[in-house]
């Protein structure tokens, strides 16, 4: 059964390649749907999206970030308070889905945080990229309509809010970057952040071009299979030889005792794995 108390928006440029797969899985779980194609693409994107039941909205965004005013446009043109915003270089987990199925009606705030796994293919593996410190990339991206104040911000929601709550942590949505697009393309992508914003892109660099990181500072390890939609599996199976980067999947004790070898280093990851249990309250008043 679809979800119909929840409506979904994408804003998009030039994603002809893997749009699809979005607007599919999307189609499966949700009965409002809102793509919001930047006027600027020069590919099929376009054309593609209207291939589908979907509301279409034509974003004339010249600024060339989705949280310029894009969120609040396509925020209006939804009939639902609550609304899931997407980048079409993202898909959803299945356990987000049930998520958002069973729980969001008992949830009494005005937004909502999930896990957002930054991902790569390896010998048919999906794989996320963990980071350093073991912490987790929040999104801040389920949220009502009426009770959030829009902002016009790059690397933010899009919006400040007064009162939140966490998705369980296997409740994610999956980042495609590195799969959908070359490293050029990740590279242009930072120096544009960078030019509308002091900072925009070097804030990020790390993250999108891990393959200029040496001593396996960022790591992969697979992701558990049931997270992963069918859609997804099947894109996997047929790019079973795709590669990104240089780096090969470690487990975490592995990476702790190998590329932080240090005492100090050490102290650093097991302090983050012990604020990481204080905050889901696994162990109340954990100290170092």
């Amino acid at each position: 059964m679809k979800i119909n108390n929840v409506s979904v928006i994408v804003p998009t440029l030039n994603s002809e390649k893997y749009i699809r797969r979005l607007i599919e899985i999307l189609l499966i779980n949700f009965s409002d749907i809102i793509i919001g194609v930047d006027t600027k693409s020069s590919d099929d994107t376009l054309k593609i999206v209207k291939e589908y039941p979907v509301k279409l909205i034509h974003i004339d965004n010249k600024s060339g970030y989705a949280e310029n005013g894009v969120i609040k446009i396509l925020a209006e043109q939804c009939s639902n308070k609550w609304i899931l915003r997407l980048d079409d270089d993202e898909l959803i987990s299945n356990q987000l889905i049930e998520f958002i199925g069973n729980s969001l009606k008992t949830v009494n705030v005005s937004c909502v945080g999930f896990h957002r796994k930054w991902c790569r293919i390896n010998q048919s593996q999906l794989e996320w990229m963990a980071l350093p410190d073991y912490s987790y990339d929040w999104q801040w991206r389920l949220f009502k309509k009426d009770q959030v104040n829009f902002i016009n911000d790059i690397h933010t929601p899009g919006y400040f809010f007064d009162t939140s709550k966490c998705a369980p942590i296997e409740a994610c949505i999956f980042h495609l970057d590195w799969i959908y697009h070359t490293y050029q393309e990740r590279k242009e992508k930072i120096n544009r952040y960078e030019s509308i914003k002091l900072g925009g892109g070097e804030s990020v660099r790390h993250y999108y071009l891990y393959e200029d990181i040496e001593n396996f500072s960022y790591y992969f390890i697979p992701v558990w299979e049931s997270s992963i939609p069918n859609i997804l599996k099947t894109f996997i199976k047929t790019n079973a030889n795709y590669k990104v980067g240089v780096f090969q999947p470690m487990n975490v004790h592995e990476y702790i005792f190998t590329s932080y070898n240090t005492k100090s280093c050490r102290k650093i990851i097991i302090k983050k794995l012990i604020s990481l249990i204080n905050y889901f309250g696994i162990f109340k008043n954990a100290k170092f």
